[in-house]
């Protein structure tokens, strides 16, 4: 597991850019907040993995990438703002 906030982003948004489809989108942003909450990752932290991610996937731009990369990164950031949300109201 990436060490670092940064390496996560980089790792997940290269798995949320390559994915085959939508669903996959969802299963890979779900499984990595999985796999954080399993090694006990404080919500905080989770919630900045979640911004800074979303954060990145706001500078593609549709030109530079096929339609399915595109419509990839459109499904990451309603996915990653569900789960941000999600886990903003476990800790409210």
């Amino acid at each position: 597991m990436p060490a670092t906030i940064d390496a996560c982003c980089c790792k997940l948004t290269n798995k949320l850019l390559f994915a085959n489809s939508q669903d996959e989108v969802q299963t890979i942003i779900y499984t990595a907040v999985k796999e954080l909450k399993e090694h006990k990752v404080h919500n905080y932290i989770i919630r900045r993995l979640l911004d800074t991610t979303v954060e990145n996937l706001q500078d593609f731009k549709p030109c530079d990438y096929h339609s399915q990369q595109y419509a990839n990164i459109k499904m990451s950031k309603i996915a990653l703002n569900h789960f941000k949300t999600s886990i903003s109201q476990v800790v409210s």
